[in-house]
């Protein structure tokens, strides 16, 4: 992994805890049933900062949030707080953030993942330059299944796997005390196949 790699998407990040509050939002922006067609026929997708996109790569359409938009296999809604996305099945739905979203990091690209069912587990942060392996020490991760208490996935820099109930929602929670995380509450629901999303202020 490069140096640009680790630095710049965290370097966004502290940018962000600098910026002044957000201001309150709108409405969703209204789409013709045109704009929505080619919208669900482009991929659409989340990317940084809860940007809707769609379309090929070299030609991306963007549009900020609030929006609320209903395709036959997938709908996604910017609230201007929360990103929702519902498809068929919990996979499917986590597949439509970009990885320049970055949902589920805890620390630049370093993320939380799903292994296989009812097993929840994270990069380790032993790949991490020395240099930075100090900023991992204020970063907690928990885990909390729907009736369930609060389990630590990642404290101090120590991975601990868990297993949980695959049939049931689970919160994810990332604490830092230096910077903002882009989603620090992220609620996934196998069943409902949806991902909720908050994003980081």
């Amino acid at each position: 992994m490069t140096h640009r790699q680790w630095l710049f998407p965290w370097a966004c990040l502290l940018l962000a805890a600098c910026a002044p509050a957000a201001v309150p939002v709108g409405d969703p922006i209204v789409l013709s049933a045109e704009q929505v067609r080619g919208l669900c026929a482009g991929n659409p997708r989340v990317g940084d900062q809860g940007l809707l996109l769609w379309g090929p790569s070299e030609e991306e359409t963007s549009l900020p949030g609030p929006y609320d938009v209903t395709c036959p296999d997938v709908t996604l809604t910017h609230s201007g707080t929360e990103v929702t996305v519902r498809a068929a099945t919990l996979g499917d739905a986590l597949a439509r953030f970009t990885e320049d979203a970055f949902l589920l990091a805890y620390y630049a690209d370093l993320r939380v993942r799903l292994p296989e069912p009812g097993v929840v587990s994270a990069d380790s942060p032993a790949e991490l330059p020395e240099n930075l392996q100090g900023e991992i020490a204020g970063i907690d991760v928990t885990v909390t299944p729907q009736g369930g208490a609060p389990q630590l996935l990642l404290r101090a820099g120590k991975v601990t796997p868990l297993r949980v109930d695959s049939a049931l929602p689970l919160t994810v929670q990332t604490k830092t005390s230096r910077t903002v995380n882009p989603w620090p509450t992220v609620v996934l629901d196998p069943q409902a196949g949806t991902v909720r999303a908050t994003l980081g202020r």
